[in-house]
């Protein structure tokens, strides 16, 4: 057995920092996204009327925050759930990768499911948690996400 260098010993005790700091952040983001669809949920069911279905639906690595009913009309809902002193807000932090993601978890819902709605939709909902004042939500709904011949 060799003896470590200095360098080798704070390099293991620096991964090992790195990474316990890591687990700690993705807690800690996990935290802030379940409050954020506990909130947006319930702003969407006493706000708007929208009954949800689904909270949290997963079909391996596809996922889809929350699935509602606004009457006829089956809404799929994106929670963003931010820091208020964030500079770019949950609406715009959806790039185009993560657009793919979502539509092939919507058409991937759409095809599990026995009856399928002729009406559907995407909204985001947006969720400003701040230490001293209420959460501020942000509903965007029908927002374009979808192809014009989407199915």
């Amino acid at each position: 057995m060799r003896d470590l260098s200095l360098r080798e010993v704070f390099g293991a005790l620096r991964n090992r920092w790195v990474h316990r700091r890591e687990q700690a952040d993705r807690t800690e983001r996990q935290k802030l996204g379940d409050r954020g669809e506990r909130v947006a949920a319930t702003y969407l069911i006493e706000k708007e009327g929208i009954r949800i279905i689904e909270r949290n639906w997963r079909q391996g690595r596809l996922e889809i925050d929350l699935v509602g009913l606004d009457g006829d009309v089956l809404v799929f809902v994106e929670v963003r759930a931010r820091h208020e002193d964030d500079r770019r807000g949950g609406y715009a932090s959806i790039g185009a990768a993560k657009r793919e993601v979502l539509l092939e978890a919507f058409r991937t819902y759409l095809s599990l499911q026995r009856q399928r709605s002729a009406h559907f939709r995407f909204d985001i909902v947006e969720i400003g948690h701040s230490s001293s004042i209420p959460e501020r939500v942000a509903h965007y709904a029908g927002v374009q996400i979808f192809p014009r011949h989407f199915q």
